[in-house]
């Protein structure tokens, strides 16, 4: 296994297992949606950029550390510090397109939402200036439209660390806010008595009212296609997911 940097025994070992097994663990799509993540520049990244392979090794350790609520371990520590600076050295290099490639962007992506997940406020807040730099840098968030599943990811992030914080980051995200998927025009379910009724929400902004039926009928679609063992297409899923997002990020101050 050729790697991208310098890697232990035990590293290549969490490598091959998450190749192997956990990526089906969390990354479940893949039972519904017609996606395969093994072909995708995420995991090609690994072999690739030894910053984003040390990433991808903290946030491993790190989330192992979250779910059985444990400090974190010296290995996730020792990711954590290899992977700053080895980012550090990325955005400092001479040659424009290193400092602001797509791998560079994945790194401050995972730190900015482990950070969250940890809560450390101060480092979601550098990570996601970073982020807002690079962004800049590259010409704004449409410059990130040809690679759906990292345009969706920009999203998550900005959604996560708003939800954690309180801010929105800066507003660098834009999404037509009538955007409607198209799937509203192949039919789908009724959505079943059993989920959720808006009413509960009491007197909340029609706009999160229209979002949250939105969301429950995308999910009847994608629970009648795992039932009847039809995978939807993952450009309609990454679609839909980035109309969610980018939506909530837009109304954001609005309920203040």
């Amino acid at each position: 296994m050729h790697m991208a940097s310098d890697a232990s025994v035990e590293a290549k070992i969490r490598i091959f297992y998450f190749l192997r097994f956990f990526r089906h663990v969390i990354h479940p799509i893949e039972l519904f949606v017609d996606y395969d993540i093994s072909a995708t520049s995420w995991l090609r990244w690994i072999f690739a950029d030894p910053a984003y392979q040390q990433c991808f090794l903290f946030m491993y350790f790190a989330t192992a550390d979250i779910t059985q609520q444990r400090p974190p371990t010296p290995a996730t520590l020792y990711h954590m510090q290899r992977t700053i600076r080895l980012l550090n050295e990325s955005l400092s290099s001479p040659h424009r397109m290193v400092a602001v490639r797509d791998s560079t962007v994945a790194v401050v992506i995972i730190l900015t939402i482990s950070s969250c997940m940890m809560g450390d406020g101060s480092g979601a807040s550098a990570h996601i200036a970073g982020l807002q730099q690079i962004i800049r840098v590259r010409g704004g968030l449409r410059t990130f439209g040809s690679d759906a599943k990292l345009f969706m990811k920009l999203g998550r992030v900005y959604l996560v660390y708003a939800l954690h914080t309180g801010s929105h980051g800066g507003r660098l995200c834009t999404y037509p806010a009538a955007y409607s998927p198209r799937y509203y025009d192949l039919g789908a379910p009724e959505i079943p008595t059993s989920c959720v009724n808006p009413s509960v929400f009491g007197d909340a902004d029609p706009r999160i009212l229209t979002l949250f039926r939105e969301l429950q009928y995308y999910t009847c679609i994608i629970n009648s296609a795992h039932l009847a063992k039809h995978r939807r297409p993952a450009d309609e899923f990454h679609n839909t997911i980035c109309s969610f997002q980018y939506r909530l990020l837009q109304l954001q101050g609005a309920f203040d």
